[in-house]
């Protein structure tokens, strides 16, 4: 069975590659996924719900990968691959998506895969900032209940 996306999480992940294409990065890291999703409306208020400054997690992580993302000086119409730590994130994220019976990955299983990263400044920048897993986690999920069309049916596409 191939992995499956939601549309957001596709969207997610196909600004971070425009992204990383765009300033010459070789890779895609967690970091550069996570400088995405703070775009998200649903992160966003949950992250702040959390008691983290949005503001302050998106000028760490433009800081971040201004200074340590290493430019490809190699062919400019080659697209950037993922790192091993965001194949590995969007490895556990699919890994959750199936624990929970969900047939594509969405937002908060590649949060939840984030969190489950050994080593990420992605994880160490929202933490810095007091804003844990489980807490995000719930967060996100009382957001996402509250936005479901009254008939409790998430329409949301999938693609693969």
């Amino acid at each position: 069975m191939s992995m499956r996306v939601s549309e957001e999480v596709a969207e997610i992940i196909d600004k971070a590659v425009l992204l990383a294409k765009n300033a010459n990065f070789a890779f895609v890291t967690p970091e550069l996924v996570l400088y995405v999703i703070c775009q998200n409306k649903v992160f966003a208020k949950a992250f702040e719900n959390c008691g983290g400054r949005l503001k302050k997690l998106d000028r760490e992580l433009m800081t971040y990968l201004e200074e340590y993302m290493e430019a490809d000086a190699g062919d400019p119409r080659q697209m950037p691959e993922l790192s091993q730590g965001a194949a590995i994130m969007l490895s556990f994220a699919w890994e959750s998506a199936q624990s929970s019976g969900r047939d594509s990955v969405e937002l908060t299983h590649v949060i939840h895969a984030m969190y489950g990263l050994k080593e990420s400044y992605a994880v160490y920048f929202m933490r810095v900032q007091g804003v844990e897993h489980a807490d995000l986690m719930q967060e996100m999920i009382l957001i996402l209940e509250e936005e479901l069309p009254a008939d409790g049916i998430d329409e949301s596409n999938s693609k693969e």
